[in-house]
């Protein structure tokens, strides 16, 4: 009996991933501590505020969640909706979380490696990184690469992977601290947010509408096609309602902060 509980906690919690977290906040304490003093010039370095430090626990605390806990299990083999909240966890939260706990002196100190820059221009340019953010996300929703990619655990590292990269090229232009790469602002901001939505509308619809199971690794022996659909919808629904919040309160930010001369012709 200890056995089997012993077994069903380390295949559904994994020690690997508190490991790894545990390596990436010494190795944050480490780069942002004795080690950015001795590479960063004095006059550059600072010490990590006190919003870094949070953003950075609150990221190995997604993280952990995400992929750590039995919600990882669930979304590789249960349920879409499991699915859904970690692609939600790993695309819209933990990628703000990474770009706003590193400090400008390590982003720009990093940009400033040899091809690193240029490389990041390009990706981080707002239709490269909406383009690829948004097609890779979609791609990764269609039946028979999904499937592929819960079935297969090296593919599973690099499809996860491309989708976290891409996301926080899609997020940069929003939320990335460094001076030396410019920010999208006021209206073009909303246009991003807009193309989006619109972008990844049409695999939601589909899912909401569909009437047969999509995913061969959500639809087991034990439970009914009915079933099986209405979970399916339960997870386009999620998204919608996920995407909705994160790109509507960017939305509402950005339409709030547009200048008054924009909406009225006011006297000079």
């Amino acid at each position: 009996m200890h056995s089997i509980l012993f077994a069903y906690l380390l295949v559904s919690w994994r020690p690997a991933v508190f490991l790894f977290a545990i390596l990436l906040a010494i190795s944050y304490a480490v780069v942002t501590g004795p080690m950015g003093k001795n590479l960063i010039a004095s006059s550059s370095y600072k010490k990590p505020t006190h919003s870094e430090y949070a953003a950075f626990i609150s990221l190995l605390l997604v993280f952990i969640i995400a992929t750590g806990t039995p919600l990882d299990l669930r979304a590789q083999t249960q349920s879409f909706v499991a699915y859904i909240i970690q692609m939600l966890l790993m695309t819209m939260v933990m990628p703000w979380l990474l770009l706003l706990s590193v400090p400008q002196w390590l982003t720009d100190a990093l940009l400033s490696l040899h091809g690193v820059h240029q490389w990041t221009v390009r990706s981080t340019n707002p239709i490269v990184a909406s383009f690829t953010y948004n097609l890779i996300a979609t791609l990764s929703l269609l039946p028979f690469i999904l499937d592929l990619n819960l079935a297969t655990n090296w593919i599973h590292i690099v499809i996860q992977t491309a989708i976290m990269i891409s996301a926080v090229f899609f997020w940069w232009p929003f939320a990335s601290k460094s001076k030396t790469l410019s920010r999208i602002t006021g209206l073009r901001e909303f246009f991003y947010i807009a193309y989006s939505i619109v972008f990844m509308l049409p695999i939601v619809i589909v899912l909401l509408l569909v009437r047969s199971p999509w995913y061969d690794a959500f639809h087991s022996s034990g439970i009914s096609v009915a079933t099986t659909i209405t979970i399916q919808q339960d997870g386009a629904k999620l998204m919608l309602i996920g995407m909705l919040f994160v790109f509507g309160t960017l939305g509402i930010r950005v339409l709030r902060h547009l200048d008054r001369s924009f909406w009225y012709n006011t006297p000079s």
